[in-house]
């Protein structure tokens, strides 16, 4: 155990931060964290859509067009962010804004507007999570052509043009290539981007939203959380497939047809698999407020109110399980049995799949998990990962306190 935590603080480690910092992979993350007001506005109204249905609340004020204004414009959104943030993080502010619009141009394109005499009348392509596949392309293609262009200018801001005037010759050429590029292929050679993806894709979304790419997606993040590593490491690919997951199961119930992707944001960390923070930290919490060690009662008391609402870095580090043999293996056997049984349960019918915008992991754990899928068997399913993982951790939680205890015996002996 002591040489895989050596190998992962010491070679894994580093090189996943490298990763995370890289301009493209941190551009990608920071565009789901900037939107995330908008992600948090439509989860509210799904929220605020529940209570609704119950009698004495029924006076609340909804309205679907704020969901489709916030969280279903999801796309666009992230189009324009990319090439932004790119930009910007390799050293080219001014021009990054030029970047976003350019890439707003070209997914407005890749949505195939129709347009009449009259003006323009609809987009074919959609502008919510459903097209993130494709705004993330159109995003990253647009950086990728402009770097070159601005890493060797034509025209030098040194003083005798104006400097808004040599931005503008010298991002010309790279954007009309973008537009013109995606035009050629969209109106000229009738290529449907959205359709284009979505079956290169589909392998990558089906195997994401199977059994194994639910247990993956959530065992790797438990897995290098364990080690100290953030979680969110590996955000940029899954959360693409978190959200094209709930805005599937959305139109596939408002066609009249029922949710079946599990591998979402709502399962994960608003429904049945964040129960105190990832990798269901809870009962670790609760183990150390009642400990009869000082130090561990101590760590709970100060870790208790994060983790009920989901929070748990400071379990992670406070208690510690990060580099901690005795927590780690039950935290990482968590990884395996909670979504087995959260998998098994919704793809069974027991449980109701999640079928709305709901993304309000910090509110209280459990009341998350019912509405969450709007069903007090939610709040079983939630019931019954609690129990298990706490009997789970409980053995060596034991083992642990013991040495904790031995430890401190003898500093009072000392």
């Amino acid at each position: 155990m002591q040489k895989m935590i050596d190998w992962m603080t010491n070679v894994l480690g580093p090189k996943l931060s490298k990763i995370t910092q890289n301009p493209w992979i941190a551009s990608i993350q920071e565009a789901f964290q900037i939107i995330m007001p908008f992600i948090l506005l439509g989860s509210i109204m799904s929220l605020i859509s529940n209570l609704r249905g119950i009698s004495f609340l029924s006076w609340l004020p909804y309205s679907s067009k704020v969901s489709d204004f916030s969280f279903g414009l999801m796309g666009l959104m992230v189009v324009f962010l990319l090439p932004y943030l790119v930009l910007k993080k390799k050293g080219h502010e001014p021009q990054a804004l030029i970047g976003g619009f350019t890439g707003l141009a070209a997914y407005l394109i890749c949505c195939m507007p129709t347009t009449t005499e009259e003006g323009l009348q609809a987009f074919t392509g959609s502008f919510s999570a459903s097209g993130l596949f494709v705004s993330l392309v159109a995003g990253l293609f647009t950086a990728a052509v402009l770097l070159p262009f601005l890493k060797h200018k034509f025209v030098k801001e040194d003083g005798v043009i104006p400097a808004y005037i040599a931005n503008w010759f010298n991002t010309l050429i790279p954007v009309a290539i973008v537009i013109i590029v995606t035009a050629v292929l969209v109106d000229g050679l009738h290529i449907n981007l959205f359709n284009v993806l979505a079956n290169l894709l589909s392998p990558l979304l089906t195997l994401g939203q199977s059994y194994i790419g639910f247990l993956l997606s959530y065992f790797i993040m438990i897995f290098l959380f364990a080690f100290g590593v953030n979680a969110w490491a590996v955000a940029a690919v899954v959360v693409p497939i978190w959200n094209m997951g709930i805005q599937a199961n959305i139109d596939a119930v408002a066609a009249g047809g029922a949710a079946t992707a599990i591998n979402t944001t709502e399962v994960i960390f608003n429904g049945w698999l964040n129960i105190g923070g990832l990798g269901c930290t809870l009962p670790l919490v609760i183990f150390a407020l009642l400990s009869k060690s000082k130090r561990l009662k101590q760590v709970g008391r100060a870790v208790a109110v994060p983790a009920i609402f989901n929070i748990n870095e400071p379990t992670i580090y406070g208690l510690p399980i990060a580099w901690n043999p005795l927590l780690m293996i039950p935290f990482i056997l968590n990884a395996i049995v909670a979504p087995t049984i959260v998998y098994f349960a919704l793809s069974t019918g027991l449980c109701p799949i999640p079928s709305q915008l709901y993304q309000m992991s910090f509110l209280p754990t459990g009341l998350n998990a019912y509405f969450v899928c709007n069903s007090f068997r939610g709040v079983i399913l939630w019931a019954v990962v609690l129990v298990v993982t706490t009997v789970i951790y409980f053995p060596f939680w034991k083992a642990y306190e013991k040495q904790e205890l031995d430890a401190e015996q003898k500093e009072a002996a000392a």
